[in-house]
């Protein structure tokens, strides 16, 4: 149970380090709106009712970089999907060879930096104590440690009570 809620934290952790990496300059921020504005004429459902499933799809990933700042995704986006973007309904099949080797090189690369910033991630807080949340006398000294803690700021805290009240007694006489 401990070990999904760091998990969970650590997820949250990742989103906010994700969306204040991409926090930039007010020209990056413009490009992000102008570029997102040109996919959304493309893929939004609402403009184009007539959207394949793969346009579709790809309308999802825009607007999750849109809605995160990644003007570096949402450029790749543009980058590798274009063919996608700008391919009406009747030519959907008609994709070459050239264009399946480009994409898939692309892909690769994609999944080869998402590789890296994992291994990244994993190499970071919370996942550097997995090891030692499993150990039960680990967790158990923790515990242990923390309770000794907590007796001697409950120690301090009397003495400081003690202290106000002479001090508050000393000056009421």
């Amino acid at each position: 149970m401990a070990e999904a809620a760091i998990m969970w934290e650590g997820a949250k952790l990742e989103r906010a380090r994700l969306i204040i990496s991409h926090l930039d300059t007010t020209e990056r921020s413009a490009e992000l709106r102008v570029l997102y504005k040109q996919l959304a004429k493309k893929l939004h459902p609402d403009v184009n009712p007539s959207l394949t499933s793969e346009q579709s799809d790809v309308w999802h990933l825009v607007k999750a970089a849109y809605e995160t700042g990644d003007l570096d995704n949402l450029k790749a986006l543009q980058l590798v999907y274009q063919e996608v973007i700008n391919r009406s309904v009747e030519n959907i099949n008609e994709l070459n060879a050239e264009i399946l080797v480009k994409r898939n090189e692309t892909l690769k690369e994609a999944i080869k930096q998402l590789h890296d910033e994992i291994r990244l991630i994993q190499s970071d807080f919370p996942f550097t104590i997995e090891a030692q949340i499993n150990n039960e006398d680990w967790v158990q000294e923790q515990v242990d440690e923390i309770k000794a803690d907590l007796e001697k700021l409950g120690t301090y805290e009397k003495e400081l009570q003690q202290h106000y009240t002479a001090l508050i007694n000393s000056n009421g006489n």
